[in-house]
């Protein structure tokens, strides 16, 4: 997924699903400058902080809070990524990401999705790219 996004070079990231912010850890290493990782159950925001904390990874700000609706006062985010499956992506994430930046989905049913990358252009057109079957989590809400 990171490979998707690259380059991140001083990249402001925004991540749904923190899980056990391997992801944000990842994103960090691959040159994003810093990452804001949303989890919507307590205890996963409070493994991933751990877990970040103790590999010594700067520069990621754990929240608890429902995913759907970004972290709009970071905005806006030269990628996103959305680290479970999703119908589409929800309106208010669209909204945060900066021209030129990406969003990195599984969309589709909650048997199969597809992993997409979107790409939004200039004047807020998306150019849709679709990566391969995938399967995720749900999104949950």
């Amino acid at each position: 997924m990171v490979a998707a996004l690259l380059p991140l070079s001083g990249a402001r990231v925004l991540e749904v699903g923190a899980g056990s912010g391997y992801m944000a850890a990842v994103l960090r290493a691959a040159g994003a400058l810093e990452v804001v990782t949303l989890e919507l159950i307590p205890e996963l925001a409070a493994t991933a902080r751990h877990n970040l904390s103790r590999a010594g990874v700067g520069n990621v700000e754990v929240r608890c809070q429902d995913g759907r609706r970004g972290a709009p006062d970071r905005a806006p985010f030269q990628a996103v990524v959305i680290s479970a499956a999703t119908e589409m992506v929800p309106e208010e994430l669209l909204g945060q990401v900066a021209e030129g930046g990406t969003i990195l989905a599984p969309l589709g049913a909650p048997e199969e999705q597809d992993l997409v990358r979107l790409r939004r252009g200039v004047g807020g057109e998306w150019q849709r790219e679709g990566l391969g079957l995938c399967r995720f989590v749900p999104l949950l809400s």
